[in-house]
């Protein structure tokens, strides 16, 4: 398997560099640009440098954090190199796992070696450039920043949730969002009670974070999609937001089932991207948009879908994240299983009790009276379900 070489922020797998902006902030609530700063300013406070920890948190370019950095005084060679790879590692931890996109971009290297191609740098890097690094010339340098990276990975990969995604059309609405001539009916509905609960029970398993409605649409169907997510229910009471404990934001739209790329792809609020309609605040969209359901998959990190087209899953299945825990769920099928070639579907449920019957979750219990939820603590560290063994990871994203 090839490795993954990188250098500059702005290069392929440029995220993958310590000068790569993506704020993060750590257990003491200070806040980072990126992990060059977290790099120097723990060196600093490694070396008692207050004045120096100071100048490098508040300065706002990686050059000038480096170049602080090498100021830092007194010097303990023996105690920096004893460090420096632990603060590394710990900078890059809170970079990637307090980023979603970041977090599924890492996951998505798999197994493969992540070498920093500096061809100056012989400790952090190999010595060497990305293009004599691919030609196959000898490494020059330890490659301390790539090993990092990769427990980095391992440590995320190892502690990292399940995450559920819901497709709209056909699954949390009985009308298929491709169709032209739904607009208004989409746009004045809601999803049904059996739904509402199933969500509810779905979201309470996996965590709020973790769970997603993931639709391709055409972008005037999205408003349509956005309202029927936040009318009233049939009863009368809440939205589908209120009722479920889904997240606004963890509605996410994209214009293709498959294809596409998830090299650079980000998520902006709905009502922001698009300025001729009116848009529900809340939904996100892929930027760019052209893309299908595995890209999407890929960035957030999603491991399991429940979808009602084969082409829909297929893609989150090839495009999607690599990793044992991934399953895909065909919904309102007529059948009880569905061979695809290369794809395993896991089930093949008919409706709602279907799905969470293979997440060993019944949609017709009602807590006692009395009854509390078990600290989170207690909460086993992952559930099995009895009927198809659809494993949930329940460590914390």
């Amino acid at each position: 398997m090839s490795a993954i070489f990188f250098y500059g922020p702005k290069d392929e797998y440029g995220f993958l560099s310590q000068w790569y902006e993506s704020p993060f902030s750590d257990s003491e609530g200070r806040e980072f640009a990126c992990a060059e700063q977290y790099m120097m300013f723990a060196k600093a406070e490694l070396m008692g440098d207050g004045e120096r920890a100071a100048l490098i948190l508040s300065a706002t370019h990686p050059g000038d954090m480096k170049r602080l950095g090498r100021q830092v005084s007194p010097w303990d060679e023996e105690k920096w190199v004893a460090a420096r790879s632990d603060i590394v590692e710990e900078g890059n931890f809170l970079k990637f796992s307090q980023s979603s996109s970041l977090l599924g971009e890492l996951l998505a290297t798999g197994s493969r070696a992540l070498v920093e191609a500096s061809p100056r740098d012989r400790i952090w890097g190999i010595g060497i450039g990305v293009k004599a690094a691919k030609a196959g010339a000898a490494w020059r340098g330890r490659n301390l920043l790539g090993e990092a990276l990769v427990r980095v990975r391992e440590r995320l990969r190892s502690s990292r949730r399940s995450r559920l995604a819901i497709d709209c059309g056909g699954v949390l609405s009985e009308f298929d969002t491709d169709a032209g001539d739904l607009v208004d009916r989409i746009s004045k509905g809601a999803p049904t009670m059996e739904c509402v609960k199933a969500v509810s029970t779905l979201v309470k398993l996996f965590g709020s974070e973790n769970v997603f409605v993931l639709s391709k649409c055409r972008k005037k169907l999205r408003h349509a999609t956005a309202a029927f997510l936040s009318n009233r229910l049939a009863d009368g009471s809440e939205n589908f937001y209120a009722a479920t404990g889904l997240l606004p934001r963890n509605v996410v739209f994209c214009a293709r089932r498959s294809g596409g790329s998830s090299a650079g792809l980000r998520f902006k609020p709905i009502d922001e991207v698009v300025d001729d309609c009116p848009f529900v605040p809340g939904p996100r969209v892929a930027v760019p948009d052209d893309v299908g359901k595995g890209c999407v998959a890929k960035v957030l990190g999603l491991t399991h879908l429940v979808d009602d087209r084969v082409d829909c899953l297929t893609s989150f299945w090839r495009e999607g994240v690599e990793g044992e825990e991934k399953a895909v769920f065909l919904f309102g099928s007529t059948t009880t299983s569905r061979a695809v070639p290369g794809v395993p579907i896991r089930a093949c449920p008919k409706g709602w009790s279907d799905v969470l019957g293979h997440f060993d979750q019944s949609p017709a219990e009602e807590e006692s009276p009395g009854s509390e939820e078990p600290p989170e603590s207690e909460t086993p560290p992952n559930k099995r379900s009895k009927n198809k063994g659809c494993r949930v990871q329940s460590a914390a994203w």
